[in-house]
């Protein structure tokens, strides 16, 4: 699947080493056929000799990501964050033909927990990014325009995580960021983040969304994914 650049008429200069970042909340500990998409372009691009970062939002996991979401997102342990991290992180190395640990390349991939740099920036970092956008900036985003029409809440743990995935960006110094096209809000402020810390944005690759077994967005809160960790009989039945 051919992914969709952003901004639209950017070139990619492929004859560079880039630093590539895939960045993924774990909120869950198990990956679907949607989170396969992004990850084989990754892989593909690691193939090809580029700096690969993987982010695993074990903070902003705690805050929940609100792309696609209708509903507030509840807070979620730091426990539960960091066993789900671990469950995905395994996942990832059977994508990345690392199943026995022995895979000597695989070792070369950059694996970062965001906890790590959120953990030791201050009250006052942060507010002083943070005040760097306005409500009016955030609220732009579809899910919370229909949320409001709904009367359904928003709240403002909901409204940052966005920016706190610009920082994640910044710390890895990104030139490409792979992820679902669902991602375009986030992935639009975490370039204004870059600018402000004095970095020049990452193009992002916007890898388009599949449908899950009832004909919606695949996605967990459906009940309708086709995960990694399934067995065969059940994969096959799926399908």
């Amino acid at each position: 699947m051919k992914p969709t650049i952003f901004p639209a008429g950017h070139e990619i200069d492929l004859s560079t080493k880039l630093n590539v970042k895939f960045g993924i909340d774990p909120t869950s500990d198990q990956l679907h056929l949607g989170h396969l998409i992004p990850l084989l372009h990754l892989k593909k691009m690691w193939l090809e000799g580029h700096d690969v970062h993987i982010i695993l939002g074990t903070f902003t996991a705690q805050l929940g990501d609100p792309s696609g979401k209708n509903e507030m997102r509840p807070i979620i342990s730091s426990e539960n964050t960091e066993r789900n991290a671990q469950s995905i992180l395994e996942q990832i190395s059977r994508i990345f033909d690392n199943v026995d640990g022995r895979n000597s390349l695989f070792k070369k991939i950059h694996i970062h927990r965001n906890g790590d740099w959120f953990d030791r920036m201050s009250s006052i970092q942060m507010t002083e990014l943070l005040s760097k956008f306005t409500v009016g900036q955030l609220l732009e985003r579809d899910s919370f325009q229909t949320r409001m029409e709904q009367k359904n809440p928003i709240g403002i743990h909901e409204l940052i995580v966005p920016i706190l995935q610009g920082i994640d960006s910044v710390k890895v110094k990104a030139d490409i960021e792979i992820g679902g096209v669902d991602q375009l809000f986030n992935f639009a402020i975490t370039r204004d983040v870059q600018r402000i810390s004095g970095q020049k944005p990452e193009i992002c690759l916007l890898m388009p969304i599949i449908n899950g077994i009832d004909g919606r967005k695949m996605s967990k809160s459906f009940g309708n994914c086709i995960f990694i960790n399934d067995v065969p009989n059940d994969v096959f039945g799926k399908v």
